[in-house]
């Protein structure tokens, strides 16, 4: 079993969900849905064995910057009210 199983198994509900949201043309929580999901599988790639360290490090940042921005955007669909 690879190293980043469980996280290419999240990014893919997250995926499915995001798929869901654009079915129901909820374009706001497709956003945050895609972010999150591109961050779990960019974050399973970069623990896979064999990848150059350069472009691991790479992907980390990649990944930890996705995730920053999925938390702010989530922030703000709690404060403007979306969910009600």
């Amino acid at each position: 079993m690879k190293r980043g199983y469980a996280n290419y198994i999240i990014g893919l509900g997250f995926l499915v969900l995001a798929f869901i949201m654009y079915i129901k043309e909820n374009m706001l929580e497709l956003g945050a849905l895609l972010c999150a999901s591109f961050a779990f599988i960019i974050t399973g790639y970069s623990l896979e064995d064999g990848i150059n360290p350069s472009l691991k490090k790479t992907l980390s940042i990649l990944s930890w910057v996705l995730i920053i921005i999925t938390a702010i955007y989530f922030y703000y669909l709690l404060r403007t009210d979306f969910f009600r």
